[in-house]
């Protein structure tokens, strides 16, 4: 494997969520060049609804890091606090395409991402928490979206830098389902060498991020987070392009 090559390898989709409503069209802002370590502002996402009066929605805009979050000054993506699930699956897919390897290693940067991850639970009526079905997710995570440890391994000798871009600049939300609610989006991941001959280069995949914003949801430790606040119920990634 070369370092302007295939970055991933392509994952399975998610399984399709079906329940009959319009499928949404969400409008991002785009994402500058620059640092990773430092969180842009951004205007809120726009939201439009297909079939429906063109009225764009209020969408909640990501909060500052917390002092001592230690997020920002990883190289990471501040996880939002917020019940916007399209505000916050636009922060969960930045979050797994934005890295620093001078700051944090791979396997700091996974315990970092499971974070923003919530148990699942089971659809019984005793509302089981499945924490093995979690566990498979981070293992997808770590297979098939995140960059494999020997291609990490060269970005770090490198010194590089991973930044996310939207170059249709459209998230896509598919109907929603009990457990919640699958979005993806094209984009544009920038590799920026800080210490090495390499140019920058670019690859192109779809990522996708389950949301769910329910009662069932369990609140990051130690954070402001609420049951019913926002959070990963697992990411996904399909076409490798580079």
């Amino acid at each position: 494997m070369t370092k302007k090559t295939t970055l991933w390898v392509a994952g399975a989709a998610v399984a399709a969520l079906a329940i009959a409503v319009p499928i949404a069209v969400i409008v991002l802002t785009q994402g500058g060049g620059g640092s990773p370590s430092a969180e842009p502002a951004r205007t809120p996402l726009t939201v439009v609804t297909q079939g429906a009066d063109l009225e764009p929605s209020a969408a909640v805009s990501s909060p500052a890091a917390e002092a001592g979050d230690g997020a920002t000054a990883a190289g990471w993506v501040v996880e939002p606090t917020t019940t916007d699930a399209s505000a916050y699956a636009e922060a969960a897919i930045r979050a797994v395409t934005t890295f620093d390897t001078r700051k944090a290693t791979r396997e700091q940067y996974i315990e970092y991402l499971k974070t923003w991850m919530t148990t699942w639970v089971n659809d019984t009526p005793g509302k089981e928490l499945n924490p093995a079905q979690t566990e498979s997710y981070v293992g997808k995570l770590d297979r098939d979206v995140l960059p494999p440890a020997d291609l990490w391994a060269e970005l770090t000798q490198m010194q590089a830098t991973a930044e996310p871009a939207f170059p249709d600049g459209k998230l896509v939300a598919d109907p929603p389902a009990r457990y919640g609610t699958a979005y993806s989006a094209t984009v544009d991941v920038t590799f920026r060498p800080h210490e090495s001959t390499e140019d920058p280069w670019v690859t192109t995949r779809t990522v996708g991020v389950v949301v769910r914003c329910d009662a069932y949801t369990i609140p990051r430790p130690g954070s402001d987070q609420k049951p019913g606040d926002c959070k990963v119920l697992n990411w996904w990634t399909t076409e490798t392009t580079g």
